[in-house]
């Protein structure tokens, strides 16, 4: 590997990979040399597949597959503290618990909207944990805004419109920032507002069109 050469090859079989993520297991507080190094992809049939490297053989080996949607997954996201897995589809978004410390399962802990509703009128395009773990920030395209909810209880926080195209939100924790076509913003996510600072100059002043200041209710 570390001469850039393909160690191998995996078939997840799962239609085109629309995402990616690494994440380690192991007891809390263990040593680095004994976590475990597991390999996660989401695809366009709706599905999550797992993988965990095997230290000896020096491979990754299939250790899990969900079906999470019917449609193609658009966007993952881990909170690793938590081993919480953030999965979004057309309209609707769902939560799992990983469960990493005997025999790697998944745990389903909230549809969005639930499955026995309609779903949102929205396409997810990025998502991300902020607030150490405790909220989730989804990005949609066609709506053009930013939705907060908290994990647990779900329930939503807040919602931004963003008067670009094509919002994503590029930050971990406290930062957003607003990858868009025509211009770029930065709001910073205090203990209690949420404050643009700054904005790409020639462009539309994000400061002067993001509206209410946003809120988070932690102290």
């Amino acid at each position: 590997m570390q001469d850039g050469s393909l160690l191998q090859r995996l078939k997840p079989k799962q239609g085109p990979v629309v995402a990616v993520k690494w994440f380690t297991g192991g007891p809390p507080h263990s040593e680095p040399s004994t976590k475990v190094c597991y390999l996660l992809s989401a695809g366009a049939n709706g599905t999550v597949v797992i993988w965990c490297f095997n230290m000896t053989l020096a491979l990754f080996e299939w250790v899990h597959m969900e079906t999470v949607f019917d449609s193609a997954i658009e966007c993952v996201t881990l909170d690793e503290t938590h081993s919480v897995l953030a999965v979004a589809t057309l309209g609707r978004i769902a939560t799992y618990q990983l469960s990493k410390s005997n025999h790697l399962a998944m745990h389903l802990l909230q549809v969005h909207p639930p499955l026995s509703q309609s779903r949102l009128p929205s396409l997810p395009i990025s998502a991300h944990f902020s607030d150490r773990g405790h909220t989730l920030m989804v990005a949609f395209l066609d709506s053009c805004e930013i939705v907060a909810w908290d994990i647990t209880p779900w329930k939503q926080l807040w919602h931004q419109k963003i008067r670009f195209s094509s919002p994503s939100i590029w930050s971990l924790a406290y930062v957003i920032y607003f990858g868009v076509m025509g211009g770029t913003g930065t709001w910073f996510l205090t203990a209690g507002t949420c404050a643009c600072r700054s904005g790409i100059p020639g462009f539309l002043d994000p400061c002067k069109t993001s509206g209410n200041d946003l809120t988070l209710p932690r102290d």
